[in-house]
């Protein structure tokens, strides 16, 4: 059984940031994620915007691997850093009153992703989903169950991060959580004029990645099962067919890539000991990370 010293659960943004973090700090480090692609919703899901770092005054609200990745998300593809970005370190000095964003290919994330994981020397263990985890006496994970393809083994660790998006790891381990509201807001790439796209342009000329925002009807409130996975699933389908369905001329616009995974926001969240509230914007806590 292979042991290490954090394994994390989990490929996407805020996986990859806790493993180069760990990574550099010379920790012996294990990523486990269920897609052959890395970046999550970034890039599986085709949700293909950097959100904002700054406040509304242009100030770094957020620095160190999250400003990092963003310098790194534009090094394949169409984009670019906003022109008023400082690129220097720490960011946008607060000459520009504005919110520092860019779009990026999210295939071309994918490859960025992968390389700055490899280069820090983490184990990537892709096509690979968690199915059962074993806690110490203490209710700490220390042993999960893995599996690809028809191979099933187990990984130890000294500290195990869910970052899987769904709190499934905790779940697991029979830790309490709950849901929130999810909009279906289906994102997809499409060959062809598209009626509303992010203000950032196309991928490439007449290739674009499109998103639209589904009405009340077609929103989830509650911790996200199986059953209901794939009722979001197939609105999700069925959004996108109602868009191409009203195209008269098929060889001007038409799909080019689906999402990859649900585009679900908020699937689980873990109901811990203190919860981030709307006024604790700022606030330092003891457990603050």
């Amino acid at each position: 059984m292979n042991h290490y010293d954090i394994v994390v659960c989990g490929a996407g943004i805020a996986g990859t940031a806790a493993a180069l973090a760990a990574a550099r700090k010379g920790k012996k480090v294990a990523v486990i994620e269920k897609q052959t692609v890395v970046g999550g919703l970034a890039t599986s899901g085709l949700i293909y915007i950097y959100l904002p770092i700054s406040g509304s005054d242009g100030r770094i609200v957020t620095s160190g691997i999250a400003e990092e990745l963003l310098c790194h998300s534009v090094a394949y593809g169409p984009f670019d850093l906003p022109e008023n970005y400082s690129k220097v370190p720490g960011g946008d000095s607060g000459r520009y009153a504005g919110r520092v964003e860019c779009c990026f290919s999210p295939a071309g994330y994918t490859l960025t992703l992968e390389k700055l994981l490899r280069e820090a020397g983490v184990d990537l263990w892709l096509d690979t989903s968690v199915i059962e985890v074993r806690c110490d006496s203490q209710n700490r994970i220390c042993e999960a169950g893995l599996f690809c393809g028809f191979e099933r083994w187990n990984v130890s660790a000294d500290c195990f991060i869910d970052a899987s998006g769904g709190a499934y790891m905790l779940q697991m381990a029979g830790e309490k959580v709950f849901g929130e509201v999810n909009y279906i807001t289906p994102w997809f790439i499409e060959q062809g004029y598209c009626s509303r796209k992010l203000d950032a342009g196309p991928l490439a000329e007449n290739l674009t990645v499109n998103h639209f925002c589904g009405s009340w009807e077609n929103s989830m409130d509650s911790v996200i099962h199986a059953g209901e996975m794939q009722e979001f699933i197939r609105r999700q389908y069925q959004e996108i067919r109602r868009h191409f369905d009203k195209v008269d001329d098929k060889s001007k616009l038409f799909p080019v890539h689906l999402p990859a995974m649900p585009q679900t926001r908020k699937i689980a969240r873990i109901d811990g000991m203190s919860l981030i509230t709307d006024g604790d914007c700022g606030v330092y806590r003891e457990d603050s990370i």
